[in-house]
């Protein structure tokens, strides 16, 4: 077995599992560790994202937030989706709010439709970006696009709503439309107030 991991020939999911393995305050061997090293350094993204794995357990050796920040935003650069992510939730909860959405954004750009979502959410209400409804429109389209029910939604309520021009009521009802097939109840609900509320809404159909 210490061959096998030395060589890299083990997975990221038994090494993983390994590391959950071990009793508290235990290190993860440094031959193991090393072996991860060895495959990062030359351009390896998975090893790069199972040693910010490895830091943020604990188990590597010499573990440190900082030290699984790192790794996942090399893995994220890179080009490996669940780096980006890590990064993003870390640098969210630590209130880094400007480099948990570089991260998001790099997350997006590898087709995450919760990236696209929280970027759309952060600048149509101004929350760490600039409110900008064209670029939120468009960040939540990506996500509804991939099938996220909850930009549907969100996108529709933007449409309605016009915030600054003239509402799109064909556009609000065809995407809270999709959101309502999917079985999205709050939709449904959105969907029978339109229908009452604007009187435009039978000229759309």
């Amino acid at each position: 077995m210490r061959k096998l991991l030395k060589y890299g020939i083990v997975t990221g999911i038994y090494a993983s599992l390994y590391a959950t393995s071990l009793s508290a305050n235990e290190a993860l061997p440094d031959f193991v560790y090393n072996g991860y090293i060895e495959k990062a350094e030359i351009g390896d993204r998975k090893a790069m994202f199972f040693l910010g794995l490895l830091n943020e357990q604990g188990v590597a050796p010499d573990a440190s937030l900082e030290n699984a920040v790192f790794w996942y935003e090399k893995s994220a650069e890179a080009g490996n989706l669940d780096g980006a992510i890590a990064a993003a939730r870390i640098y969210q909860a630590e209130g880094n709010i400007e480099r948990a959405y570089e991260m998001h954004r790099i997350a997006a750009s590898l087709g995450s439709s919760e990236a696209n979502f929280n970027l759309g959410f952060a600048h149509e209400y101004g929350n760490g970006l600039d409110k900008d409804l064209n670029l939120a429109k468009e960040y939540y389209r990506k996500a509804a696009e991939a099938g996220l029910i909850i930009a549907m939604r969100q996108l529709g309520i933007i449409y309605w709503q016009g915030e600054g021009e003239k509402p799109d009521i064909p556009s609000a009802k065809t995407w809270l439309e999709k959101a309502a097939q999917a079985g999205d109840k709050a939709s449904i609900s959105l969907l029978n107030r339109l229908k009452n509320a604007d009187e435009n809404f039978e000229k759309s159909e």
